[in-house]
């Protein structure tokens, strides 16, 4: 046990799970009493294996000490196989019986006064959502940039998500029993894909596997039945108080306002979304400009998790209206609150009437797409003309004689033909500003999502529905639409052959042709 001068302590158990021991740490006021918990669970702690039991505890009375103050006390576990915990880490699969079973071990705890509160951002909030429905006793959380829907995690229209899962995935699976991983951005590209997992890990995974597998959104394994689908629907009936946090350009606000819109009318009024202008880490840092009080702390002025915690916890007026999305207008410099439902006005955009024709090469895919936009790590940036490639189609709207604010999902139908049973076409949405084509939204899409029975050369129409956005476009600007078959490292690059994507064995060239005359961009438009 340490204690400091604030009058804290801290001290570490070992709680079991399902026979693992998993190293706990409890900060608490050092007196007797009753306190609300605050819950904590990560992976992110392979750097405290070793550490000394005094340093790691005092790193944790400095770092917890604004909720000490606050009257709380935190219980922050290390996940199943990383830092001091014993067993084996596969993302996902162990956290809900893990979970479940350090709320129980909190309500043995003589420090327990019948209140749970559950904080944590990523993979850590997601420890936190795979218990639900949750217990009457959980009253409140922070929960931030994690969706129940973990389908949009690993795929995109049936793409897989280098950039976003692959990548975190080769990260973390099993770190302190593969110690020799061989992480090569290359590996990606192995065919037939189903060898990937054993050129990397050594060892052919069914965990990994079973993903890679079920690449169709309608599979059982998304359900609730599987461990990486149980989260999906499990908080349609929640009445905890949750403060859900996420950005315009996070890997997970299509999911999470999917999330959102899935639950019903009372879980809904339990729960406050807001949607920041920046990324997966919702600060400034990531974002090529400073935005107006972006961030969720600049617009409440203050610490909001703490803000929120305390309110529940005093049963005051909670810093955010739930039942609505608190949601920031890029470029609008203003949040507004309300729901992401369209207005019902468009404005429809054409790209001019030829047709234009490109080669796409899967084993030369383009690499040169800055940012990850709504779907893989890396934000959004400015992106420069790409002159080195012609597989690439870049086209301009004409300037627009009026400011527009769009709001809600944006839709093209991109009239498209190939040579090929199946390929995958590949669009990227910009602003051209003074200071460059700045980046905003981007989806793939392969002929088969839609048609899986395309005959080569004829005309298919692939409906794209991107991701939520609020964003103004100012009068004299300009729509910078790029039209590709493949963004490497941000999606698995498609073969153009037609079948499951993984077990194909050799890649081949498609005549691959976009025909303008009949394509539409569609821009849903707020009323003012």
């Amino acid at each position: 046990m340490v204690k400091n001068e604030f009058g804290f302590e801290a001290y570490s158990e070992f709680m079991e799970s399902d026979g693992v021991k998993l190293y706990t740490v409890v900060v608490k006021p050092n007196k007797d009493g009753k306190f609300p918990v605050i819950l904590m669970r990560s992976p992110y702690v392979d750097e405290c294996e070793n550490m000394p039991e005094d340093e790691l505890l005092n790193r944790h009375l400095e770092g917890k000490r604004n909720f000490l103050e606050a009257g709380f006390a935190v219980v922050d576990q290390h996940c199943r196989g990383r830092g001091k915990s014993e067993g084996v880490f596969v993302p996902f699969v162990d956290e809900r019986k893990d979970g479940l079973a350090l709320q129980a071990w909190v309500r043995e705890q003589e420090f327990y006064n019948g209140e749970i509160y559950l904080y944590g951002g990523s993979y850590t909030s997601a420890v936190h959502l795979a218990t639900a429905p949750f217990a009457d006793d959980i009253k409140g959380a922070v929960l931030e940039v994690m969706t129940t829907e973990l389908y949009c995690a690993a795929f995109r229209n049936e793409i897989y998500k280098v950039g976003l899962f692959g990548i975190w995935f080769e990260g973390n699976y099993k770190n302190k029993q593969i110690r020799n991983k061989n992480i090569n951005i290359e590996n990606f590209l192995t065919l037939p894909f189903e060898n990937y997992p054993e050129k990397v890990f050594h060892e052919k995974s069914e965990s990994v596997m079973d993903i890679i597998r079920n690449y169709k959104e309608n599979s059982t394994f998304w359900s609730y039945s599987s461990p990486h689908g149980a989260y999906s629907g499990l908080l349609n009936n929640n009445r905890a108080k949750i403060l859900f946090t996420t950005g315009w350009y996070d890997i997970f606000v299509g999911g999470m306002l999917k999330m959102y819109e899935n639950m019903d009318n009372e879980a809904k009024n339990s729960v406050a979304l807001t949607i920041c202008p920046y990324d997966h880490s919702m600060h400034v840092n990531s974002h090529p400009m400073p935005l107006k009080d972006g961030m969720l702390r600049e617009y409440l002025g203050t610490d909001y998790v703490l803000a929120w915690l305390n309110a529940v916890k005093d049963n005051k007026k909670l810093p955010l209206e739930t039942g609505k999305i608190t949601y920031y207008e890029t470029f609008n410099e203003k949040w507004a609150v309300g729901d992401m439902k369209e207005s019902g006005e468009q404005l429809k955009l054409n790209f001019g009437k030829g047709t234009e024709k490109y080669l796409y090469d899967p084993l030369n895919p383009v690499t040169s797409f800055k940012g990850g936009l709504s779907h893989n790590f890396g934000s959004t940036a400015y992106q420069e003309a790409l002159p080195e490639r012609n597989d690439v189609i870049t086209v301009y709207s004409e300037e627009f004689n009026e400011d527009i604010l769009i709001k809600g999902k944006i839709e093209l139908k991109l009239a498209v033909k190939s040579n090929c049973e199946d390929t995958a076409f590949y669009i990227r949405l910009y602003v051209k500003k003074k200071e460059g084509d700045y980046a905003f939204r981007d989806d793939i899409m392969p002929i088969s999502y839609q048609n899986e029975n395309y005959i080569p050369g004829e005309t298919e129409y692939l409906n794209f529905s991107l991701e939520p956005i609020s964003i103004l476009i100012k009068k004299g600007e300009k729509i910078r639409m790029d039209i590709s078959s493949s963004a490497f490292p941000q999606f698995l690059p498609h073969t153009n052959q037609k079948g499951d994507y993984y077990k194909i064995k050799e890649a081949k060239i498609a005549v691959n042709e976009v025909v303008f005359s009949e394509t539409e961009l569609i821009l849903p438009i707020s009323k003012k």
